[in-house]
């Protein structure tokens, strides 16, 4: 992809629209970078999630605008095979109206997902697992200034180290993420956090006071989570599954790993049943996320349940454990 490819995309649009992933830095980096440098409107950022149903519903929520004439772009964002169908349909209706479409992402896709997703997108950049969505933008806008060099190498450690970093400001911005995105169905709280990231601001008082929230809120869930994991014995890997309310994914599994001694940590969200999941290297989770609706990378990955808690706890784990037998396959190599 040539560099300037997304500004040069962007000359004439009526508007600009940037769909990307809610729960994480990245997507939030991704768009932030957008807003920087394309001048894109905050109101024109939609938050998702990978999962296909979540995915295909925000196309057509953008869709039901009916804009014509603008740039969509979709970024941190990934396309599994069984949601092929639905995403082409929304976006072949958009391009009928005269749109561009733009998808940069750095999850893994499959070859029928980037063969159909290329003949519907003007720009389609994706599988690059060694950046991350934010820094794929950078390459497709072009830019290197200090701002952008920043932005890239933080969204990278968010991306791919954060169960270690001991970034303070990250951290907090991480918790900060974790507790907007619950805060109301139409995510204003991540949209200001963009335009915040966008200018700059990373430590200021609506980032911190929000992660100071994520703390006090979760303080009672840790104990829970340590007491209600478990250890299973899937096709030779040591599993761990555990559950409790609103701990960011890293935090979690990384009290569930060092609890249990596992080698693959499931989370489970009980405010949405969403699901996250670690695995050691060489050992690859992300056959587990997608039989779960879900996807992502290698060792680190997510899903959603499809069974709420009137199932009671003891079916959301059959249901993980039922997934996890059927895709989870001990020293299989990951590349």
């Amino acid at each position: 992809m040539s560099v300037r490819q997304l500004k040069l995309l962007s000359n004439g649009a009526k508007h600009i629209f940037c769909l990307t992933h809610a729960p994480d830095f990245d997507g939030i980096s991704s768009a932030a970078l957008l807003v920087r440098y394309l001048s894109a409107p905050e109101s024109g950022i939609f938050f998702g999630y990978p999962q296909s149903k979540d995915l295909v519903a925000m196309l057509e929520k953008l869709a039901a605008l009916k804009p014509s004439s603008s740039l969509v772009i979709t970024t941190d964002l990934a396309v599994n095979d069984d949601a092929i169908p639905d995403v082409t349909r929304v976006l072949s209706a958009l391009k009928r109206d005269g749109n561009r479409i733009a998808w940069i992402d750095h999850h893994p896709w499959s070859d029928q997902a980037v063969q159909q997703l290329r003949a519907v997108c003007d720009i389609l950049k994706c599988g690059e697992g060694n950046k991350c969505a934010a820094e794929l933008v950078i390459d497709a806008l072009g830019v290197s200034d200090e701002y952008a060099m920043m932005i890239g190498r933080l969204a990278h450690t968010a991306d791919f180290a954060l169960k270690g970093c001991t970034d303070t400001p990250l951290l907090e911005i991480s918790n900060a993420i974790t507790y907007l995105k619950r805060q109301g169905e139409d995510m204003s709280g991540l949209r200001r956090m963009v335009k915040m990231v966008s200018e700059g601001d990373l430590d200021g008082e609506y980032i911190m006071g929000s992660a100071l929230e994520y703390t006090r809120e979760t303080e009672l869930e840790v104990p829970k989570l340590q007491h209600d994991c478990a250890a299973y014995d899937v096709n030779g890997l040591r599993v761990g599954i555990g559950y409790a309310k609103g701990i960011k994914s890293d935090q979690a599994c990384k009290l569930i790993q060092e609890q249990l001694n596992t080698e693959v940590e499931v989370f489970v969200d009980t405010n949405d049943y969403s699901v996250k999941l670690r695995s050691r290297a060489g050992i690859d989770c992300s056959p587990l996320a997608r039989a779960l609706g879900g996807g992502g990378h290698p060792q680190a990955a997510g899903g959603q349940l499809s069974i709420k808690s009137d199932s009671g706890i003891e079916g959301v784990i059959r249901q993980i454990l039922d997934a996890a037998k059927a895709s989870l396959k001990k020293g299989e190599t990951v590349r």
